[in-house]
């Protein structure tokens, strides 16, 4: 899906779900759960195109070793994010956004509106498999790689958050 994520244009008989997740806990979450070479094909994939907009290194050092781990995660985050806005415009209410933390946050309402949606009927059950355990992790991030990620990361989630139709628990 990562660079043939337009492949969902060629198609008009479906809905998509969107989750999305604050760039925090996803560039945590890629700098110490994936392996260095899932990390290095999302990159090649799609975030080499966004690397300006999140290195500005220019050093004679950052030029031969290339981007940092950190670097490469928030310009993939930033990549995959961006996908949203160009699906969005070509799918309109055949897709819903949703956050992740929403979701896990509430998870009978918002599963009983992602249920509608999908016209699929709802079933509770679904709302006990799941569970918050994995939120705010991105404040396990050091407090430099947390700025870093917020100037690189945080601009397109909130826009992404903004995107119709879009479900949060304000929402509801």
């Amino acid at each position: 899906l990562n660079d043939r994520f337009p492949e969902y244009l060629f198609h008009d008989s479906f809905r998509l779900i969107w989750v999305l997740r604050e760039p925090r806990s996803v560039v945590y979450s890629m700098l110490h759960n994936w392996r260095r070479a899932a990390l290095n094909r999302l990159y090649a994939a799609c975030g080499t195109a966004r690397l300006d907009a999140v290195h500005r290194e220019t050093s004679l050092f950052d030029r031969w070793v290339g981007p940092s781990r950190l670097d490469k995660a928030c310009a993939s985050y930033v990549a995959k994010t961006e996908q949203v806005f160009l699906l969005q415009r070509e799918l309109k209410d055949r897709m819903l956004v949703v956050d992740y933390d929403e979701l896990v946050a509430r998870p009978e309402v918002a599963l009983s509106h992602i249920c509608k949606f999908a016209a699929i009927p709802f079933d509770r059950k679904l709302a006990e498999r799941l569970h918050g355990r994995s939120l705010r992790r991105g404040d396990r991030l050091a407090s430099w790689q947390a700025f870093r990620v917020d100037g690189a990361c945080a601009a397109v989630y909130r826009a992404a958050l903004t995107l119709r139709p879009s479900w949060r628990l304000s929402d509801a």
